[in-house]
């Protein structure tokens, strides 16, 4: 197995976030060329960290019934999208 440095790796996963896409993005982009298993491994290394040190600052799911609806009313506000949350 061939092991990049963490500069490449937060690279591939930079990569992959921006789109919003899938890990074949990033592996295939014609400046960062390496295997679609290397994004996926990088992609671990990279956002396991940022969830463990970051997620309960910055990520609150409603709780009540009434933040629910003002999330779904937001929601649909936004994007024409209903039923996205649901208990």
């Amino acid at each position: 197995m061939r092991v990049i440095a963490i500069e490449q790796q937060t690279l591939y996963t930079l990569r992959f976030y921006m789109p919003g896409g899938f890990q074949r993005t990033a592996a295939n982009d014609e400046h960062l060329v390496v295997h679609q298993s290397m994004v996926s491994r990088a992609l671990h290394a990279i956002t396991t960290p940022i969830i463990e040190h970051l997620v309960d600052r910055w990520i609150r799911f409603p709780a009540t019934e009434e933040e629910k609806a003002r999330a779904k009313e937001g929601y649909w506000g936004a994007t024409k999208i209903s039923g996205v949350i649901t208990t």
